[in-house]
């Protein structure tokens, strides 16, 4: 299982430090006594914003980048989720602002606030059996939750866009071929993608045939349940007094159960927790295997495009390229 990839943001967005000041006093009344940019972000910025009293994170995001924004029916599952259901062990939702909008704009980014949670994610850390036990509750509780029609998140389709961006992206590598002039980072990753084409191309095909037999299956679209949609290493927090938390709830979705499991698996005592609060002894080898192909092929694509579309920047190219090479040599491409 391959769950360690962080697409982290290693340098900064194109805000001023004065202009993110006067953003956060202007729109949220908070006066920050020290901004500090956390390289953590998977495709988008994070800042640790400190008051006299009180600590925030400040989330950016570009709608083009990794498949688009923060919304408003997102925000709406999550409030729901911690507002009625009163679930604690969650981030708390997004800040209003005194626009009245819980997503703002900030340069050439949108924007949310929300509490910060003092903790270590799981992947700085390993996770004791309480820990684990803690977080299979949890993710029975989420499960467990029917919400209005107004406050769900949108609905697993079984997509294939990252497969339709995988070949997006190698149309544009051959039309592009005697033409471009790529950068180092650039180049490594066309030489890796080219040697890789015959397992990617079987890969997605294999991919987008599992996902048409999910599209069809009537009791399995019957039976979709809330997920977080990511509870993988890095949005698992563990505070000070041992309580264990779930962040980043930028993607929550009605979907199978092994949305979520597919990254719990990897806790055996999470798992434990999980099947005995919820009576769902065998996972369904299908759905499990879509969620690693889409996994894999996520991967390469997010890497891939960062690396072949984004800001020339070289220390952020160098680790996107060192993090897909990893990625594809853990999963035998290269």
């Amino acid at each position: 299982m391959e769950y360690a990839t962080i697409k982290t943001m290693k340098t900064q967005a194109n805000i001023d430090k004065r202009q993110l000041a006067r953003w956060l006093v202007t729109l949220y009344e908070i006066k920050p006594e020290r901004a500090r940019f956390l390289p953590y972000g998977e495709c988008g910025w994070i800042y640790h914003i400190h008051t006299f009293d009180a600590a925030y994170v400040l989330k950016l995001k570009q709608p083009d980048l990794c498949g688009g924004s923060f919304t408003q029916q997102i925000i709406n599952t999550h409030m729901a989720l911690y507002y009625d259901y009163g679930i604690r062990q969650i981030s708390a939702p997004p800040l209003r602002a005194t626009s009245g909008d819980y997503i703002n704009t900030l340069g050439d980014y949108d924007a949310i606030v929300v509490p910060y949670i003092e903790g270590t994610p799981a992947y700085d850390m390993t996770l004791s059996d309480l820990h684990q036990r803690k977080l299979g509750s949890l993710v029975a509780t989420l499960h467990r939750c029917k919400l209005h029609a107004d406050e769900r998140p949108p609905v697993e389709r079984f997509s294939l866009r990252f497969a339709r961006k995988l070949g997006d992206i190698f149309r544009e590598i051959q039309a592009a071929e005697g033409q471009s002039t790529f950068n180092r980072w650039q180049q490594q990753t066309v030489d890796a993608l080219q040697q890789a084409y015959p397992k990617l191309k079987k890969m997605a095909a294999q991919f987008a045939a599992l996902a048409k037999v999910l599209r069809s299956d009537a009791d399995l679209n019957d039976n979709f349940v809330l997920c977080h949609g990511d509870p993988s290493s890095g949005n698992v927090i563990v505070s000070p007094d041992d309580n264990v938390y779930l962040i980043d709830w930028d993607a929550p979705i009605m979907a199978p159960p092994e949305r979520d499991l597919f990254h719990l698996r990897q806790w055996p005592m999470a798992m434990d927790n999980y099947q005995n609060m919820m009576d769902y002894p065998d996972m369904d080898a299908r759905v499990l295997h879509y969620y690693q192909l889409e996994w894999d092929l996520q991967e390469v694509v997010e890497f891939g495009e960062r690396i072949l579309y984004g800001a020339d920047d070289a220390e952020q190219d160098e680790h996107d390229w060192t993090e897909l090479e990893s990625h594809m040599k853990g999963i035998s491409l290269l």
